[in-house]
């Protein structure tokens, strides 16, 4: 179980809300468009989420300390002598939500929790991940112009994290069960298909041109079948050997 709960989470963020509301009014009133780079948005916010989430965890554990500083955890539990990494997030143009962190300060760390907060456009509705013991095996290597990020592999992160708010959705077994509805439902289709054509011919007279027509048909009907029932084969054994992907649904406080 998770040491960071779903009530905590709930009264940081409503603090981040009023944050954000404040800094929105003060940009606004400056002409300054806040929102049209939500990534600048994010960094700007990041502080606040350390400071009102350790504000939560300081409630119920001794010796927290939400510094931030370089060098200095984001969040620090004496209590439990945990470090927590505070990461504030949004999706990409193209849908995708990326989870990074900094490579060198994880593998001086050997091994860290993470909290990641997703937030959408307006800032009213989140999905809040509480990832435990990340290592430098769980991100991918770091990439030529990254400034030293690297995206967490969400297959192995995933097994790590606990979901606080929002929903993570497992799309492999989303589309395994969707490609599984699918061939069993050409099965019964093509066994329907069959019973017909078959009926037909067995009304027919052996060697008439209506009874060879029907074979044909029967041959074409079953090639036309198995070709799509192998395609959706190939489907269902794609997502049960690829590694597991994930989208979120973020959720309204």
């Amino acid at each position: 179980m998770s040491y960071i709960t779903r009530d905590m989470s709930v009264s940081a963020l409503k603090h981040m809300e009023e944050f954000h509301k404040d800094i929105l009014h003060l940009c606004q009133t400056h002409q300054i468009d806040l929102l049209g780079n939500l990534g600048r948005r994010n960094v700007i916010l990041s502080q606040a989420q350390e400071k009102f989430f350790g504000q939560e965890l300081d409630k119920v554990f001794d010796d927290v300390v939400a510094d931030g500083r370089t060098g200095e955890p984001d969040i620090f539990i004496g209590d439990l002598d945990k470090e927590v990494e505070c990461k504030l997030t949004s999706r990409n143009s193209n849908g995708s939500i990326a989870f990074q962190t900094d490579r060198d300060t994880l593998a001086q760390k050997k091994s860290l929790d993470y909290l990641y907060v997703i937030a959408d456009e307006t800032f009213q509705s989140f999905a809040v991940l509480h990832f435990e013991d990340l290592t430098i095996e769980d991100f991918r290597p770091i990439s030529p112009g990254a400034r030293g990020k690297v995206a967490m592999y969400k297959h192995k992160g995933m097994k790590k994290c606990n979901m606080i708010i929002g929903e993570a959705i497992n799309k492999n077994e989303a589309e395994i069960t969707k490609i599984e509805g699918l061939i069993k439902n050409a099965i019964e289709k093509f066994i329907v298909r069959m019973r017909k054509i078959y009926d037909k011919i067995d009304s027919s007279t052996v060697g008439t041109v209506k009874f060879d027509k029907l074979n044909q048909l029967r041959h074409r009907e079953a090639v036309r079948y198995q070709k799509r029932i192998d395609k959706l084969y190939d489907r269902l054994r794609y997502w049960k050997n690829t590694d597991d992907k994930f989208s979120f649904n973020l959720e309204a406080l």
